[in-house]
């Protein structure tokens, strides 16, 4: 248990932090607690590239064709998890050649499953990304079945899907768009 001295220590400590000034500094100190990225509020990390989301957004826009909130809503939940399962695969990619890297086996076919053992006994880590990449997946499945269920196309348009933009649907304070 603290002591009353320590906690107004604390409290004039944290009453002179300014916290970051400047706008890097502000992005960087966002970053903090970001571990793998799989669970960020928006699916583009700041090493990963914004114009490649965006073209993969505007692709599934394209082929989807979202005729209102919930389908538009549908369509950036399908490219968000195909974004982050793309993460993923270079996560584990990243994981076996490290391993694979300390195999001296001649045979290459072994190499693999002598490079996966240890990555699966020794690092929950690994087990980790597997759960993550099941749950996103099942994203990706439940909202493309949502579109694939979706009544056949009257011929109308409507203003919400037309002037749906690529902002509206990856910016981490636009509303939910399903909620509408």
């Amino acid at each position: 248990m603290r002591t009353p001295g320590q906690q107004a220590a604390s409290r004039a400590n944290a009453a002179r932090s300014t916290g970051p000034r400047t706008a890097a500094g502000k992005r960087r100190s966002a970053q903090n607690a970001l571990r793998h990225g799989l669970l960020a509020r928006s699916p583009v990390l700041e090493n990963e590239s914004r114009s490649g989301f965006d073209e993969m957004l505007r692709q599934y826009i394209r082929h989807f064709a979202p005729r209102n909130a919930a389908e538009a809503n549908a369509v950036a939940q399908m490219c968000s998890a195909a974004w982050r399962r793309r993460r993923i695969w270079s996560l584990e990619r990243d994981a076996l050649n490290l391993e694979l890297a300390g195999q001296t086996l001649p045979d290459e076919l072994g190499r693999t499953p002598d490079a996966f053992d240890p990555l699966t006994r020794n690092s929950p880590q690994f087990l980790l990304l597997n759960r993550y990449e099941v749950s996103i997946d099942n994203t990706f499945h439940r909202s493309l079945a949502r579109l694939l269920a979706r009544p056949k196309r009257c011929g109308c348009e409507t203003k919400l899907a037309k002037s749906l933009t690529l902002r509206q649907l990856h910016s981490p304070d636009a509303p939910d768009l399903g909620a509408q």
